[in-house]
């Protein structure tokens, strides 16, 4: 009886860890990337517009297919990073962990929840990647669909700076995770 209370306990845990935040934001943000181009592909014309000087002039162009199949490469590296990634880090052995105070946060008590908090800043800032990625993708599909503007460069800026506050979160996240053990 014990042994069936231990099964279900570890699977529910590890059904737990599977479902967090940050691995649910990924996989919904993977599906957005999915259905943008299912929805947006049929109706953009053969020959995107896929490069743009600084003024949001386009400069650069190419066949539809070839820009959905560079964005779901890129969509596919960043879910082989941020997907693989975290989940290989919350099983990885100590001495592949460089953090400082290792001995104390990667104690048996405290090492799952310690890896686990470092692979769920990983998949966060894989989100933000996606979410960089759709939105870029927006912009360049809503010019191709109307071709009497300039891709808005002030959106971009905006993102940009977006991404930029989002990883320095992070970073002060994961050095927060490291900072020095309680006395």
């Amino acid at each position: 009886m014990i042994r069936v209370t231990e099964t279900v306990t570890s699977h529910s845990d590890r059904a737990t860890r599977l479902l967090t935040p940050a691995r649910t934001t990924f996989a919904t943000l993977i599906g957005i990337v999915v259905l943008q181009a299912l929805i947006y592909y049929p109706q953009l014309p053969a020959r995107l517009a896929s490069h743009f000087d600084a003024g949001g002039q386009p400069n650069g162009w190419s066949p539809k297919f070839v820009y959905f199949a560079v964005q779901g490469l890129v969509v596919l590296l960043l879910a082989l990073c941020f997907g693989a990634l975290p989940r290989w880090v919350e099983r990885a052995p100590n001495g592949l962990v460089n953090l400082p105070n290792k001995d104390y946060w990667l104690a048996p008590e405290r090492r799952t929840t310690t890896l686990g908090q470092i692979a769920s800043a990983l998949t966060w800032f894989g989100c933000v990647a996606l979410v960089l990625v759709i939105a870029i993708t927006s912009l360049v599909i809503d010019f191709n669909l109307n071709r009497d503007r300039v891709l808005p460069t002030a959106s971009i800026w905006a993102l940009l700076g977006g991404v930029g506050v989002c990883t320095v979160a992070l970073i002060l996240r994961l050095l927060y995770l490291g900072r020095r053990p309680p006395s």
